[in-house]
Parts: structure tokens; C-alpha cells; sequence
């Protein structure tokens, strides 16, 4: 790249411009602001339930199944696609697919990501999950310094969002999607 007269390259993006001191601050909160009124005017409807979930969630809860024959690793418990018609079945499938691995996730993720890091220095999470816990699991991957990316379920009925829990849905097509392109990647 050959340098503009006098040698200077100017910054990619300039805050200063913004204002000084808290004045880059107060515009910062202003378009945090003007961006969730449109946040909540678009798609606002679909998370209703947000706050009612969050009180209720403190902890982070999960529907498990009675049925389900998850089976216990080191790493988590892993599918053993029990019913044909199960999500997490799907999931599996579209993993190993793409050599790839199938955890529930837990609660204590840290744990869980020190045990999946023993398998080698090339992992990357890829969580499915209702926005609250998808954020949350995301959070703790950047803090395990593992890359990650989330699809977001469907719609969430887990017996944290609702009273009477149901099976939730997810797009198989975009995590194999995904899978497909960290499988090339890595030349796999």
C-alpha cells in the first residue's frame, strides 16, 4: 500500500470526532438506546417472556427428559440418539458428520471446557440454545479464550421460559452449515 503524501496514514475510525471526554459516552448510550427501541419495535413481540425467564433463571436450568439415555462422559454427556425424533439427535448426527463432537452443555462450562481442551488445542464451540443461555454460554467460551458461534433455537420452551415444557426446535441445515465450513477450514 504506498503511503498518502507527507507519509501519514489516517486511523481506521477516529472516536474523537465523537466528542471529548463524556461526550463520546452520552452519544454512545444515545445510540445504545435509539438501538434497543428498535431492537424492541422489531422483535420485541417474540421475547416477551425475557423477564419472567430471567427471574426464574438465576441459576440456569435446563429440561432434561425422563427419557432420555444421555450418556456420561468425561467431557458431558453425550446423545445416544434414543428417539428418532429428538433435536439433539439431529445435532449429533450433523456433528460426527462433520468429525466433529456432541456435548450437553452443563452448568459449570469452565469445567467443561478444560476437560474438552485435553483432546488438542483446535477447539471451537458451537452452542444451540434459547438466547439467555446461548449468551451466557458464548460469554464463558471468550472467557475460556475458545472461538464460538451460536444458533438460536427456534423458539425456546424449556421449562425456564415456560410452565409446561416442550420439546424446542432448531435449524439442523444452519449448524451443519457451520460445521461444514470449519470442517473445510481445517481441510478435514
Amino acid at each position: 500500500m504506498a503511503l498518502p503524501p507527507g507519509g501519514f496514514v489516517p486511523p481506521t475510525y477516529d472516536l474523537r470526532a465523537l466528542g471529548r471526554d463524556l461526550g463520546l459516552y452520552a452519544r454512545l448510550d444515545q445510540l445504545a438506546d435509539e438501538y434497543l427501541g428498535l431492537a424492541e419495535r422489531l422483535v420485541g413481540p417474540a421475547f416477551t417472556g425475557v423477564a419472567a425467564f430471567a427471574a426464574r433463571a438465576q441459576g440456569g436450568l435446563r429440561a432434561d427428559p425422563d427419557d432420555c439415555l444421555r450418556e456420561e462422559t468425561d467431557c458431558g454427556a453425550r446423545c445416544r440418539r434414543c428417539r428418532p425424533d429428538c433435536l439433539i439427535g439431529d445435532l449429533t448426527e450433523a456433528a460426527e458428520r462433520h468429525g466433529a463432537e456432541a456435548y450437553f452443555s452443563v452448568r459449570e462450562r469452565a469445567g467443561q471446557f478444560k476437560a474438552l481442551l485435553r483432546g488438542g488445542p483446535d477447539l471451537a464451540v458451537l452452542g444451540v440454545a434459547c438466547i439467555w443461555m446461548l449468551a451466557h454460554g458464548m460469554r464463558s467460551a471468550e472467557e475460556a479464550r475458545i472461538p464460538s458461534q451460536g444458533v438460536l433455537l427456534n423458539y425456546a420452551a424449556c421449562e425456564h421460559w415456560t410452565d409446561r415444557p416442550a420439546s424446542t426446535d432448531a435449524v439442523v441445515a444452519r449448524v451443519d452449515e457451520i460445521l461444514r465450513a470449519k470442517a473445510a477450514a481445517r481441510g478435514a
